[in-house]
């Protein structure tokens, strides 16, 4: 598999907005029978060999087709989803209602279930964290994640935000930089968030996971609050998906997703321990990547790898289910084969998934 960081835009590749659909490849084994003059005493026929049993053929499609935007068409515009475009979309987030949030470079935007795209928050010239007033803020959003309430929790440079369903805008707190930490020299990321239905929050950056009551208090689940520049553990998008209950998945430091439960006890989930790969499994035998993630309202979670989306049952089934269309032709934004990197993914309660690839929002049609 070949992934791109370029995308297509100038030459208006809308061919590739296409819905493919995965299917399963079943091999009908049947008999062959002779001509010929009958003999006198015909053998006995051999009993028959039994069939094997049919098992689900890898993803050879892309499954996906585009929601909002244009893969290779880069943009700030507003409207129906088929005119509407943008510069940097990442992380996702669904609400109750079936919107869908997108964190687009310095904005916040929406894509309405009526299939109209607008902008939310962001674009302001005011920096103080305590201004309500969503439009009048500079935002840098990378993470996103709604509560049962329909309160969106944005994490934004060092800040977890909150956004009320009434628009107002809030600083819940702020991460501070610890004395030694890599953070202070501008390498801090914090690429998830998640809440649970008790209220605390959740949040991972590239040297550990946080857990902050709704009080304040903060408690470390993984890794360090701070460390030395040298010392940083990864760069990379460490995605995370939250219960209800209080159950914690997260990309470990250890290139594998843990599992902690509401007291906060650690296991592995899947993947194998500083084994980072591709291999679809389960359990233990399965190697994935860091990356974004989500969780259906049945236990799934999904998670993009590079340019492809892989699912994880609740037994810890891991297999790819789709990838983003590639290129057919060569383009100023990439060579022909190759498939935008997704940057962020939601799912819906019903297991509607949904990526973003920079340029567009994309839909993704399950095998």
């Amino acid at each position: 598999m070949h992934d791109s960081t370029h995308h297509a835009g100038a030459a208006r590749l809308s061919i590739f907005k296409r819905v493919i659909g995965g299917g399963l490849l079943l091999a009908l084994m049947a008999g062959c029978g002779g001509g010929g003059s009958a003999p006198a005493a015909p053998s006995p026929a051999p009993a028959p060999s039994p069939s094997p049993a049919p098992s689900p053929s890898p993803v050879t499609s892309d499954n996906m087709t585009v929601l909002a935007g244009a893969i290779y068409e880069s943009g700030s515009v507003n409207g129906p989803v088929a005119n509407a475009r943008f510069t940097s979309a990442s992380a996702l987030a669904l609400d109750a209602g079936g919107n869908l949030f997108v964190a687009d470079d310095a904005l916040l935007r929406k894509i309405s279930t009526t299939g109209t795209v607008s902008t939310v928050a962001g674009g302001g010239v005011v920096t103080d964290l305590n201004e309500t007033a969503p439009d009048k803020v500079q935002i840098q959003p990378t993470a996103l994640t709604f509560d049962a309430a329909g309160n969106l929790y944005m994490a934004d440079a060092q800040n977890i935000r909150r956004l009320s369903p009434q628009g107002v805008l809030s600083t819940m707190f702020t991460i501070a930089r610890g004395p030694r930490d890599s953070r202070a020299a501008g390498a801090y990321i914090l690429s998830s968030v998640g809440v649970d239905g008790n209220g605390n929050v959740y949040a991972s950056d590239n040297l550990g996971t946080r857990k902050v009551s709704p009080t304040g208090t903060t408690s470390m689940l993984e890794g360090v609050a701070d460390m030395a520049l040298s010392g940083t553990q990864t760069s990379a998008p460490r995605g995370m998906a939250v219960s209800a209950a209080g159950q914690l998945w997260v990309f470990s430091l250890e290139s594998t997703i843990a599992h902690f439960d509401a007291n906060g006890s650690r296991s592995t989930f899947v993947g194998q321990v500083n084994t980072p790969g591709y291999v679809d499994g389960t359990g233990l035998a399965a190697q994935v990547g860091n990356g974004h993630m989500a969780r259906d309202a049945t236990g799934n979670l999904y998670f993009a790898q590079g340019s492809s989306v892989r699912k994880i049952t609740s037994a810890g089934v891991v297999t790819t289910i789709a990838k983003t269309p590639a290129a057919t032709v060569d383009s100023v934004w990439g060579a022909a084969g190759e498939r935008p990197r997704i940057a962020g993914i939601a799912a819906s309660a019903g297991g509607v998934v949904y990526v973003s690839t920079a340029r567009a929002v994309l839909k993704v049609t399950q095998p």
